[in-house]
């Protein structure tokens, strides 16, 4: 069984270690070069040494006793304030951080702007989880054991509305749903889709084709994610699964290719590249 000094010790490992990964991008883009990486090897630095000291008081005090009395019962009440509420108020900080930039988007029917294209959060469906191997450590080691992955959180697709006012869908990984009619199209009404053709992990060529010639309706679509050798030499491969979507589809399919931007209208129409 994992004991309690582990459990403290690996959960503020891999949250320290998460942060600081991804508020190493979000630094660098406000403070830039050597400035974003000392901040975050600091700020690990402190959180490290933290954990080590609550990794240690964990093993000879009582686990049921919540962080604060902990630390109050090993050092005294004055030490044990004076060391834990800079550390809660750094994990609220943090928290924040990580909020801001990875959880802000995944919240159903919410629209942030990046950059001045709005982001808006739809549904996807498909089954979403996190290979024990991944995970390593106790936890990895149960999961692989029961047979089962980590759960990572919903699938999501997306809708972008840029500056020139096209709005477009990024399906993701999904199966059909009704949300591509009453929500993609009804409410964003969208005119550009991505939509992903790889059959298995989402919907197949034919599937797809529904979606953009019923539910979603859009003046043009990008294929994707076709798990497939999918052209060569720049040609549609005959017999391939981008292929059928394309003979399937009632509008304009555009392949990506290599090296090559496609740029779109205001109502979905290709303008560059096409």
């Amino acid at each position: 069984m994992m004991n309690t000094r582990t459990l403290i010790t690996t959960g503020c490992g891999t949250a320290i270690a998460t942060v600081c990964a991804i508020g190493l991008v979000q630094v660098g883009h406000s403070a830039g070069g050597l400035w974003a990486i000392g901040a975050v090897l600091i700020a690990g630095g402190l959180c490290w040494a933290l954990a080590r000291v609550f990794g240690r008081l964990s093993a000879v005090l009582p686990s049921g006793a919540g962080l604060l009395a902990w630390l109050s019962r090993g050092l005294g009440r004055r030490a044990g304030l004076v060391i834990a509420v800079p550390y809660l108020l750094l994990t609220l900080f943090l928290v924040g951080v990580e909020a801001t930039i990875v959880g802000v988007l995944a919240r159903f029917g919410a629209t942030q702007k990046v950059g001045g294209v709005a982001i808006s959060t739809v549904t996807a469906i498909h089954s979403n989880a996190l290979d024990p191997e991944l995970i390593g450590g106790v936890l990895g080691q149960y999961l692989k054991e029961a047979g089962i992955g980590a759960y990572v959180g919903e699938a999501t697709g997306y809708v972008l509305k840029f500056s020139n006012g096209l709005v477009a869908y990024l399906s993701g990984d999904t199966g059909i749903t009704g949300d591509q009619d009453k929500v993609v199209r009804g409410h964003y009404n969208a005119k550009l889709a991505v939509m992903n053709i790889g059959d298995t992990f989402t919907t197949g060529p034919t599937e797809a084709a529904y979606v953009i010639n019923d539910l979603v309706k859009p003046n043009a679509v990008i294929a994707s994610h076709a798990n497939e050798v999918g052209t060569v030499g720049g040609k549609v491969r005959g017999g391939s699964r981008t292929e059928t979507f394309i003979k399937a589809s009632k509008v304009p399919v555009h392949v990506p290719l290599s090296g090559k931007t496609l740029e779109f209208n205001a109502d979905g129409k290709c303008v560059g590249g096409c």
